[in-house]
């Protein structure tokens, strides 16, 4: 199953066509430009809007822990190699998609992360959960995603 449809792809063309003239900055564009909209549409337009908001904390002063940063926004105000770590998790993201129970996992992620803050630990410790799930499936295995850990491989 894809997650992007056709007017999405077409979307996301229209988009590199206007910004990047040589072919290469073009192509790395597109990845990145679809690896956002994947996260986006996967995890929910909420979580994701969250990234340019910030955190503010009750006097109304934007917090600056890094450890609370979320982590759209830490990933792309770090170093330029840190965004292939979010093309990598939207790429995790796209191969495990269409398996069992792997929509609602996704889900309970975002819910917990409602109810407390977006950190940028947990969301590495998802990101290597699906790195690691999506590693045993391209390996011919069969995943099974259950409540704890996040899956299960089954031989």
């Amino acid at each position: 199953m894809d997650i992007l449809d056709d007017k999405e792809k077409k979307f996301i063309l229209k988009q590199a066509e206007h910004c990047l003239p040589d072919k290469q900055s073009y192509e790395n564009y597109l990845v990145f430009l679809s690896a956002l909209r994947i996260i986006n549409i996967v995890l929910g337009k909420e979580w994701y809007d969250k990234s340019s908001t910030g955190f503010v904390d009750e006097r109304g002063l934007k917090q600056i822990d890094k450890k609370k940063q979320h982590p759209i926004s830490k990933l792309l105000t770090e170093d330029p190699n840190s965004i292939i770590k979010l093309v990598m998790f939207a790429n995790y993201i796209q191969n495990l998609y269409d398996g069992p129970d792997f929509v609602e996992k996704i889900r309970k992620y975002v819910k917990d992360e409602k109810r407390s803050e977006i950190t940028f630990d947990k969301f590495l410790s998802v990101a290597f959960e699906l790195r690691m799930a999506c590693y045993h499936k391209q390996n011919g295995l069969k995943i099974e995603f259950v409540e704890n850990p996040i899956y299960q491989v089954r031989i």
